[in-house]
């Protein structure tokens, strides 16, 4: 199908697609290796390679989805790489390539990052953009504080993790579309920020912290410290620690130290609910954080708690989320 009508084809999309559905039944690295799929990242990397390359007068939408699907297909070919590799580990044996060169040898990350910085991009294929740049990390971790443009795509993942992006949104949707499960682009921005050096993920951090309506990211901080860390997954504790660093227990004071505007109804204020909220993150912070995180704590953090806790104007779930908090930290 692509040989016939070539890679920038409609048909293409399709091609991607049922190759993806291949991959699984790949059994070695060698394998990976062969004339087909060979051919196939060749055309895939001539596509994504030429950003601008278009057909006349093809219907609008056609590119966008035909390079997600390309996108999607190389995600698949990296995971699959991963895979095999990984079982030829657990097998004791040293992971052997053939002497041809790899798959995807002439595409970097650098050809993907172009799409995910572009704002005239689709969203879609920004999404998948981002995609790939985690399985790139995935597979190349050595290779990763050496990226060009590094610390834009950490920037861009600190955005995207803090959902503050209008491109990721309404992602689910999209990709239930093309079949993607289990796709989401806060994840993907999550992984990648866990494998770039510890000072570029605190500085990127703190400038997607550094906003003028802090509440605005309250809630994606409490879906962080709150929810995933429940997940348990390896990579947790470092992210915890960069969101610290990074300056969220300073934010979380300072919608704690935000004036309660008087003409509201107390029960039923956005101001009161931001500042229980902020509690609880602090609470599930203190709980979790390590004794050499303790430094990052503001100096008068303890002192603005208790006296929320004992603020007697104020709603009693506010005080006492502030006085849950407190006794986290005095422990």
């Amino acid at each position: 199908m692509i040989s016939k009508s070539g890679a920038d084809s409609v048909a293409s999309i399709h091609a991607f697609r049922l190759v993806e559905a291949t991959l699984s039944r790949i059994p070695t690295l060698d394998d990976m290796q062969q004339a087909p799929l060979r051919y196939v990242a060749q055309s895939i990397t001539h596509l994504l390679k030429n950003k601008d390359l278009r057909r006349q007068g093809e219907r609008p939408g056609v590119d966008a989805a035909r390079r997600g699907a390309a996108m999607q297909l190389m995600s698949a070919i990296l995971r699959s790489y991963k895979r095999l590799v990984e079982r030829a580990e657990a097998e004791s044996e040293v992971p052997e390539m053939s002497e041809k060169a790899w798959l995807l040898q002439d595409i970097t990350v650098s050809d993907i990052v172009q799409y995910l910085q572009d704002d005239e991009t689709d969203s879609m294929v920004r999404c998948m953009a981002l995609r790939v740049i985690h399985d790139f990390a995935s597979v190349y971790l050595d290779e990763v504080p050496q990226w060009e443009q590094l610390e834009d795509v950490v920037d861009t993942c600190a955005e995207v993790m803090l959902r503050k992006t209008t491109w990721q949104q309404d992602h689910e949707l999209k990709a239930k579309s093309l079949d993607l499960v289990g796709f989401s682009p806060h994840d993907d921005a999550y992984q990648v920020l866990s494998f770039v050096p510890t000072e570029l993920a605190v500085r990127s951090v703190s400038k997607a912290l550094a906003v003028d309506n802090k509440v605005k990211v309250l809630e994606p901080l409490l879906a962080l410290i709150v929810d995933h860390s429940a997940l348990k997954d390896g990579y947790w504790p470092f992210m915890l620690s960069i969101l610290i660093h990074g300056g969220c227990l300073s934010l979380f004071h300072d919608i704690i130290n935000q004036p309660v505007p008087p003409e509201e109804d107390a029960d039923d204020q956005t101001a009161c609910r931001a500042k229980s909220d902020a509690c609880i993150g602090l609470k599930s912070c203190f709980e979790q954080m390590r004794a050499r995180d303790m430094k990052a704590v503001p100096s008068d953090l303890s002192l603005t708690l208790e006296k929320l806790s004992n603020d007697d104007g104020m709603t009693s779930f506010v005080r006492s989320s502030a006085s849950a908090a407190l006794m986290a930290l005095n422990e």
